[in-house]
């Protein structure tokens, strides 16, 4: 995991002013930024010796002797000052570590949403997370950049190879699993509770704009430690969350056929017909038509109708009940909807990274 183990934030350590002549101070800046004897050294550059000033400020003994700082790649010293940082306290490793696996421009502190995610990855000993934020926001400033989306500030850390340290872990999958769990956890909770506040017409917009976009790609990268499933169980978040995402995650090229949830995958067979429908149906809002063309594409999927489903809090409208149905299973697609003339061409688009485009069927 991306966590590692308890520990309690020394509060006499703090960055200050270096006590040493600028003799000093030059040289030991100098120096990891010109030795390149250790085989494999990469050319030095400028956010290099920003980040090696700061391990400096934050360690004064390596003045004496920056050894432990020569020769090191980027994210070399990016390891080394999260053992640094996790010494100061513990709660700020799975807080790093849920910036460099959030998706996105980032996590927002908003709505518990990055506190949340970190939470999920937090080791026995380490609690309060929430508390933790304001001190890696001053300690670890180097290492964060302030970005915006979804009209919300969120935090990210400051460069790729940061964040290719978390996501080329082994234990990715094992986190993104986790993070999964926390956020559709905290998804429900939000829904019950302006539910039990009285909240009439309930709408995909009270959860975060983080959860609703990009909780199915925590699911998907999740899907090798059972992050699918999860979101599977509890569709009563799955209908709140971006229709575009959960059908682009699940179609992703990273799926094997049979990987989806039927849940997941039905909700994607009738994606086109929810935005079609509108809020025309009635008796039906616009939840309510979720769950009555995921339930429909369950059937489909499965070739029988999903196991009835108990009215939660946060349920305004139920649809009508399918009792029993007799279909085709079809595999999950996309239903590429309002074109009936002749099909003359199909053009398939690949991303700038190389990542092939999702699996589509003309109906």
């Amino acid at each position: 995991m991306c966590t590692g183990g308890s520990g309690r934030r020394n509060t006499a350590k703090r960055r200050g002013t270096l006590h040493a002549d600028d003799t000093t101070i030059a040289d030991a800046v100098h120096r990891p930024v010109t030795d390149h004897s250790r085989d494999g050294a990469e050319p030095q550059h400028f956010l290099y010796a920003r980040l090696a000033a700061h391990e400096l400020l934050a360690a004064p003994a390596l003045l004496a002797d920056p050894t432990p700082l020569i020769g090191r790649t980027h994210r070399e010293l990016f390891t080394h000052a999260l053992n640094r940082l996790h010494r100061t306290d513990a709660r700020y490793t799975p807080l790093l570590c849920a910036l460099g696996l959030a998706q996105g421009r980032c996590l927002p502190d908003q709505d518990a949403v990055w506190a949340c995610a970190a939470d999920g990855l937090t080791s026995a000993g380490v609690s309060d997370i929430h508390a933790g934020i304001a001190g890696l926001v001053r300690d670890v400033a180097p290492y964060l950049a302030l970005d915006h989306e979804h009209g919300q500030s969120v935090y990210r850390l400051a460069h790729r190879t940061f964040t290719e340290h978390f996501t080329t872990s082994p234990d990715a999958p094992t986190a993104h699993a986790a993070i999964t769990r926390a956020l559709t956890e905290h998804a429900r909770h939000t829904l019950e509770t302006r539910a039990s506040e009285g909240g009439a017409n309930l709408r995909p917009e009270d959860l975060s704009p983080y959860t609703r976009h990009y909780l199915t790609a925590h699911a998907r990268l999740g899907h090798t430690a059972g992050a699918l499933g999860t979101l599977a169980d509890h569709t009563d978040v799955l209908d709140n969350l971006d229709l575009t995402s959960i059908t682009t995650n699940t179609l992703h090229p990273d799926l094997a056929p049979g990987d989806q949830p039927p849940a997941i995958a039905g909700t994607v067979l009738f994606h086109s017909h929810v935005h079609e429908t509108g809020t025309d149906l009635p008796g039906f809002d616009s939840l309510g038509q979720r769950r009555w063309w995921r339930r429909l594409g369950t059937t489909y999927i499965q070739g029988t109708p999903p196991p009835a489903e108990a009215l939660t809090r946060s349920s305004q409208t139920w649809s009508p009940t399918l009792t029993a149905g007799i279909v085709r299973r079809r595999e999950p697609h996309l239903q590429l909807a309002g074109h009936t003339s002749a099909v003359k061409a199909v053009a398939a688009f690949v991303a700038l990274d190389g990542t092939p485009p999702p699996r589509h069927r003309l109906q």
